[in-house]
């Protein structure tokens, strides 16, 4: 599988991953306490950092009102519902909006970048999620439908984004026309143009949490193209408790718990691939550590 490699970039998304705070969240509707982002619409755009302490929702990381789901950098990650809401198809959508560091350079190629994941509550996953560049903010508090634009960057039609358990990157190559210096996450499409398929959940909606967003000049910078390294495989997922993980690595630590934080399983493995036991534990979703000497990777197994 193909994918993007940067070397010494400079993100012009402030606060691109969403960890610098104004004040930790207490309440869905606070995107505005990791500043510059703020939503655009009427729509509530949700801000999930682990440093919640309690409130009227929810909005810990990694368990909060729509699921559980772990930061994939960092402490904190925004959300918004991207189709749905009490029926499927409708209009009504959420975004997020920030203004970029600097505006971009007409004929500059640059390299746009986010990470989505849906929504363990989510009964609908669909494709067309994408970001859209402008000069001006698209700032609208008088509507909840879809923004009349065209975004630049978007995931491909039919290509649903299915995946729970592991954070999904929505990448592009943009030609800037000059002058843009905002960017808008999102839905941009209609109830007629978006594809859905119907999931295990328990709300009727498609939610989609967001990370680690990223601009970069490519001009400027070292971006090339890269086989990417898949090295940590878990297989069957879900599964009866019985699971095999294999990785790249002759040695590394592994670490299971359940959503309530308790380790369930520890050990450290000397074999690229092995089978995991738990069989005995109920029903639900477990989180999985392993720490090799590369880095530390959370991947979610699903028990049924």
């Amino acid at each position: 599988m193909s994918g993007i490699f940067i070397t010494q970039a400079q993100n012009l998304v402030p606060n691109p991953s969403f960890e610098d705070t104004l004040n930790c969240p207490a309440n869905q509707d606070e995107v505005y306490n990791a500043p510059p982002w703020f939503r655009p619409t009427i729509g509530t755009s949700d801000y999930f950092n682990q440093c919640y302490s309690g409130g009227l929702t929810n909005v810990d990381v990694p368990g909060n009102f729509e699921g559980y789901q772990f930061a994939r950098t960092g402490n904190a990650y925004t959300g918004i519902a991207c189709a749905g809401y009490v029926f499927f198809p409708d209009n009504r959508r959420e975004y997020i909006e920030a203004r970029l560091i600097d505006s971009l350079i007409a004929g500059k190629k640059y390299y746009i970048e986010f990470y989505v994941s849906l929504s363990d509550s989510s009964i609908w996953a669909i494709d067309f999620i994408g970001a859209y560049l402008s000069k001006d903010s698209v700032y609208d508090y008088t509507t909840l439908d879809t923004l009349p634009f065209i975004p630049q960057i978007e995931n491909p039609a039919y290509n649903k984004i299915t995946d729970k358990i592991n954070w999904t990157k929505i990448s592009e190559f943009y030609t800037a026309q000059g002058g843009e210096k905002f960017i808008v996450i999102g839905n941009f499409r209609g109830a007629a143009s978006t594809h859905a398929d119907t999931l295990s959940g328990t709300w009727y909606n498609a939610y989609y949490y967001i990370d680690d967003v990223s601009v970069i000049d490519s001009n400027d910078v070292g971006i090339n193209e890269y086989q990417e390294n898949n090295y940590i495989n878990i297989y069957p997922n879900p599964c009866n408790g019985i699971f095999q993980v294999a990785i790249d690595s002759d040695t590394y630590s592994l670490e299971i718990y359940n959503v309530l934080g308790k380790t369930i399983y520890h050990s450290e493995i000397n074999k690229q691939k092995t089978e995991i036991d738990i069989s005995n534990e109920s029903k639900g979703i477990y989180l999985l550590k392993i720490l090799t000497d590369k880095e530390i990777t959370i991947r979610k197994i699903i028990l049924r």
